[in-house]
């Protein structure tokens, strides 16, 4: 996670786009720097929960053999 302490440079940013393919403008480059940051800044919060003493909840169950 990107926290202040960890920031997202542009040229991060940058390479991470060129290294998905994507094949953006200059402008749309900008744009979408401006709101990844703004994201990852929400996201900030999330890393003071404690979450130490907790399972995960099982997602999938297999099914069982009838017997």
């Amino acid at each position: 996670m990107v926290s202040s302490r960890n920031e997202l440079t542009y040229e991060a940013f940058l390479y991470l786009i060129q290294q998905a393919g994507l094949a953006l403008t200059p402008e749309h480059d900008e744009e979408l720097f401006s709101y990844v940051k703004n994201v990852l800044l929400s996201l900030d919060g999330l890393s003071t929960i404690d979450v130490g003493n907790s399972e995960p909840p099982m997602m999938f169950i297999p099914a069982q053999e009838k017997a």
